[in-house]
């Protein structure tokens, strides 16, 4: 049951980082009808103004890692490359990760950018009730996501009509 419980706060959690991510100022699109390319992210970089560029990564939607990993850029980049733990690799030497929790826009940014702050641990709680067989378990938490660098993230979509 635990488990459970556990997931509806991570998506919570991820629901709210997405919040903030939303709230970027720094933007960069692509034509209508066009895709997510090496060139795009390139210019979303460059809009970050960053002298250290290791600590940038690329979050895109999972519906757009096709069209991503069909670019001749990004093709010739992973060559005979291995790639883990949820990457779908990288692209201007930076990690590209891909989630279920974006559906139209895409983010580059430092882990700078957007902050988890959490007031004290989760606390657990369970109880029981015998006749019944019936176990409740409440897991409380209390923490803020908050934008608190808006220079070091870049939204990336769409371009509108």
């Amino acid at each position: 049951m635990l488990k459970g419980a556990n997931q509806v706060m991570v998506n919570q959690m991820t629901a709210d980082f997405i919040t903030e991510a939303k709230k970027a100022t720094l933007g960069q699109t692509f034509a209508k009808g066009g895709a997510l390319s090496y060139d795009t992210i390139v210019d979303a970089i460059s809009k970050l103004n960053l002298e250290d560029e290791s600590g940038i990564f690329v979050v895109i939607p999972n519906a757009w890692k096709a069209a991503l990993r069909k670019d001749a850029d990004y093709k010739a980049a992973q060559m005979g490359q291995v790639i883990y733990n949820g990457q779908v690799g990288t692209i201007c030497g930076i990690p590209v990760i891909a989630s279920k929790a974006l559906t139209a826009e895409a983010f580059v940014m430092t882990k700078d950018a957007i902050k988890l702050f959490m007031k004290n641990d989760v606390e657990v709680e369970q109880d029981r009730d015998i006749e019944a067989k019936k176990n409740t378990i409440a897991l409380t938490t209390y923490y803020v996501v908050a934008l608190v660098d808006n220079t070091k993230i870049c939204k990336i979509s769409e371009a509108q009509a």
